[in-house]
């Protein structure tokens, strides 16, 4: 699997996407310069250059980042997970229904999502070391 030469900078891509959002995005809402977003999306900017130099210096063979192997491994470990989640989520929203709960405010839900997001995402950096 080839890469094209702008894929490799997606990151730095991305820094500037957030620091062009970050610094016109308060001027089209409130009318007015916000020097907070513009250092916030200085700062992402960065962040990003400095990580794609660091790996596109890193880089010296042709052997691609992930294989087959990997990739079916990761794969097969969101399958399992997120159909997991799934019948957490039935589970617990039948036991609140048989214990009479007709509401749930919004932020617990957020939070389960997230939460769902991070477990998800630190086990895929566990996945991807096998």
């Amino acid at each position: 699997m080839k890469k094209k030469k702008s894929m490799q900078w997606i990151l730095t891509y991305g820094g500037v996407g957030s620091l062009i959002g970050l610094t016109i995005g308060p001027i089209i809402k409130k009318g007015t310069f916000e020097l907070t977003g513009l250092l916030a999306g200085l700062t992402v900017f960065i962040v990003a250059f400095i990580i794609d130099l660091i790996r596109f210096l890193n880089k010296k063979d042709k052997t691609p980042d992930y294989d087959e192997r990997t990739i079916y491994i990761i794969r097969k470990y969101y399958g399992y997970v997120f159909n997991i989640f799934i019948i957490i989520t039935f589970l617990f929203l039948a036991v609140l229904t048989f214990m009479g709960f007709n509401k749930i405010a919004i932020s617990y839900i957020w939070i389960y999502f997230i939460s769902i997001f991070v477990i998800s995402g630190i086990g895929a950096l566990f996945a991807l070391k096998k």
